[in-house]
């Protein structure tokens, strides 16, 4: 497992932590697609970039990485529980500074090498979509993260 911390660790380790995507074989959040045979409620990230901002002088420091994040479930009533859930968990990493202890990224105040989430922003990218092929429910969110990296001596 890469030893690095990153924005995608960060928000994937936070939804893991809903309960309402817990399934029988633990949180049900995918990269790039859901595995095989996923029963509903299930997410799905796919990375769209990851830039450093830029100034006259040249980088600043902040970072930003962008995401298309998928939401499926097989009820209406269930995708917007979930997404409400969702934006919550997303928009609580707002000025918070994470640190990996064993594997897990956790929430710190220190000086060890670290990642600050500056800001978050979660927006629908598109109507919520009805997956006839499957019947399942399809909601998308735009999730941009500007962060800082820190290193630091622990």
């Amino acid at each position: 497992m890469d030893p690095r911390l990153t924005p995608e660790r960060v928000f994937v380790y936070e939804l893991e932590k809903l309960d309402f995507l817990s399934g029988p074989s633990g949180a049900q959040v995918y990269a790039l697609g859901p595995a095989k045979n996923a029963a509903p409620p299930f997410t799905f990230y796919i990375r769209r970039s990851c830039e450093e901002e830029q100034a006259l002088d040249g980088g600043t420091g902040l970072q930003q990485a962008s995401f298309a994040l998928h939401l499926v479930t097989a009820r209406y009533e269930d995708l917007s529980v979930l997404g409400d859930q969702i934006r919550r968990a997303i928009l609580r990493l707002r000025g918070h500074r994470f640190m990996l202890i064993e594997t897990a990224p956790v929430p710190h105040e220190g000086d060890a090498d670290a990642i600050f989430i500056e800001d978050v922003t979660i927006q629908e990218n598109s109507p919520d979509l009805l997956e006839t092929e499957v019947g399942l429910y399809r909601r998308i969110y735009d999730v941009d993260i500007h962060y800082q990296t820190e290193e630091g001596s622990v």
